[in-house]
């Protein structure tokens, strides 16, 4: 009898052990080309999300412990305050706050920083009265650029200086302007951009606000092979098919944005937004937006 439940407990392990391992992509094996749905814009519009890659909820995790980080050489201890798996990432991050409410995240499976934010309300009652530097985005390029560095090879990848958010303050009766300045550097591929980046945020004061890096170095090691025109005609099927299931008549379809992503289960995809006009069959004219998914095949 002994030997028996001593065989059954190893057969048992080794089903677990199978079992776990299998448990590593929990995604489907899709073809290459596949669109599904990975989120809906306007909900009025009735389509069901196919893929469920990322949730965007936050969640808390049990017994996490202090980080402490280094920045600009000014040390930071921070206390655990929730996690998420936010869309573009192939990782959950855990955000941390300070007892002077700065903000840092950190990837949870290799604990890197991966953002943080330097602002608090002290920050908000001072930094919008203080004077403009003489050259604010030459002046946020350089801060940018130096940030950067410690993290990627800028050669590598491309840089966009977005347009400056102004935000306007009221004190004492007067007005003030303040402007964010947003650089980012990104890795393109195939003439994509993708969800490799780190973007650095500075007001026209010359302060850093805040540091945001995506999935840097995710495609380092992958090798993609697609043709584009194949890729636009899935999503252009996709759409067409959920307006024939819904009895709706395409108009007109129109793909404003595209990058290249890595999902938590290692599926590389272009993610793609979608506008598009229709028709109901009562012959009113509607619109919406869809976010499109399209697998693509890679080698590690």
């Amino acid at each position: 009898m002994k030997r028996v439940i001593v065989l059954f407990l190893v057969v048992l392990l080794i089903g677990l052990s199978l079992s776990s391992c299998n448990t590593t992509k929990t995604s489907p094996n899709y073809p290459k080309y596949t669109s599904l749905v990975a989120d809906v814009a306007n909900d009025y519009y009735g389509a069901s999300i196919e893929l469920h890659s990322w949730q965007g909820s936050y969640f808390t995790k049990e017994k996490m412990k202090d980080k402490t980080c280094t920045i600009g050489g000014v040390s930071y201890t921070s206390s655990y305050s929730k996690s998420i798996i936010s869309l573009g990432d192939s990782y959950t991050t855990d955000i941390y706050k300070n007892e002077n409410y700065f903000e840092f995240d950190f990837r949870s499976d290799t604990g890197e920083l991966v953002g943080y934010q330097l602002t608090n309300q002290a920050f908000y009652d001072t930094e919008p009265y203080l004077p403009d530097v003489s050259n604010p985005q030459e002046t946020a390029i350089a801060m940018a650029t130096n940030i950067a560095s410690e993290y990627i090879n800028i050669e590598e990848y491309t840089r966009i200086d977005k347009e400056p958010s102004l935000r306007y303050y009221e004190k004492d009766g007067t007005t003030y302007e303040m402007a964010y300045y947003k650089v980012l550097f990104v890795k393109e591929i195939h003439g994509f951009v993708s969800t490799d980046f780190i973007q650095v945020n500075v007001t026209s004061k010359g302060h850093l606000v805040s540091v945001s890096m995506g999935d840097l170095h995710a495609f380092d090691d992958i090798v993609l092979d697609f043709d584009v025109n194949k890729l636009n005609q899935s999503i252009s099927e996709k759409i067409q098919a959920i307006n024939t299931e819904k009895n709706y008549t395409l108009k007109e379809m129109h793909i404003e944005e595209q990058k290249i992503m890595l999902t938590p289960d290692q599926d590389v995809g272009v993610y793609s937004v979608v506008t598009f006009d229709f028709t109901y069959p009562s012959g009113d004219e509607g619109d919406s937006v869809l976010h499109i998914f399209t697998f693509l095949e890679g080698d590690k």
